[in-house]
């Protein structure tokens, strides 16, 4: 049975183990001051078994430098080098994807319906799998979310 690893890059973000279809573990994001904690990533990496890693990829269509937009994308690129390093193949996932799929972007949105907030994703997260995860944990919410998706893509 493959056993993947859903990643949200954000250094609230997390990380959530599926085996096979089933969500198995959700963890939040190792950080060591102020930042992802690489060794700690790369650990366990090679001690969970994991036969793939699926990483959200930011995407800025404002093509504005942003504070939270740089962080990201060296987190992303952590994660990556750890993968490779590990010797792990990873996968992408695109926020501009993952998140229309579960109504949970604001572009497009008609200006009638309430805006989506972090709340919608933890909510989402909590009835799909039966979790109970706080409103300050939208990271490891957004994770699980990601691995769902990308398993649903997987089935077709």
């Amino acid at each position: 049975m493959q056993k993947i690893i859903s990643v949200d890059c954000g250094l609230k973000g997390g990380l959530a183990s599926f085996l096979g279809s089933k969500l198995d573990k959700v963890m939040p994001m190792p950080t060591k001051g102020g930042k992802i904690d690489s060794r700690a990533i790369y650990e366990l990496l090679m001690l969970s078994g994991v036969d793939l890693v699926i990483l959200e990829q930011q995407f800025n269509p404002t093509g504005k430098a942003q504070k939270g937009s740089f962080f990201n994308a060296e987190n992303f690129g952590i994660l990556k080098a750890c993968c490779d390093i590990a010797q792990i193949p990873y996968k992408t996932v695109l926020a501009t994807k993952w998140k229309p799929f579960f109504n949970l972007s604001n572009v497009g949105r008609s200006p009638l319906l309430p805006k989506v907030t972090k709340k919608d994703s933890v909510n989402l997260a909590n009835s799909k799998y039966d979790l109970t995860l706080k409103y300050s944990q939208d990271g490891l919410a957004e994770a699980v979310l990601i691995g769902h998706y990308w398993l649903r893509m997987q089935r077709g």
